[in-house]
């Protein structure tokens, strides 16, 4: 699943971090972890940090893929068909590599 994305800094800035102004110069690659969305207290409140699948909004509002086989909550990896072909053709290339080396 995507876990992240990312943004690249058009112009130098400043951000408070554990209690310490830093600055960053323009072009600097900013990581931007998307499950941090999902512990936003003054979006989800006070339980935010406490297991609820009946959370109001969830759904529309969730961040995380979360799907298992054909299950879905709506959110597929963009990648998921890319990744199970290359591993079909992996498996399929060490089968036939294992094959001839006992031939």
């Amino acid at each position: 699943p995507v876990f992240g994305s990312h943004r690249v800094a058009t112009e130098e800035f400043t951000t408070t971090i554990r209690g310490k102004k830093r600055t960053f110069p323009k072009g600097t690659i900013i990581f931007i972890p998307l499950v941090q969305g999902m512990l936003d207290e003054t979006f989800w409140g006070p339980t935010t940090y406490e297991f609820d699948d009946k959370r109001e909004n969830l759904c529309p509002f969730s961040m995380m893929f979360n799907s298992v086989g054909s299950r879905t909550n709506g959110r597929i990896c963009p990648g998921r068909d890319i990744a199970v072909n290359t591993v079909v053709d992996v498996v399929t290339e060490l089968g036939k590599v294992r094959r001839s080396s006992t031939a």
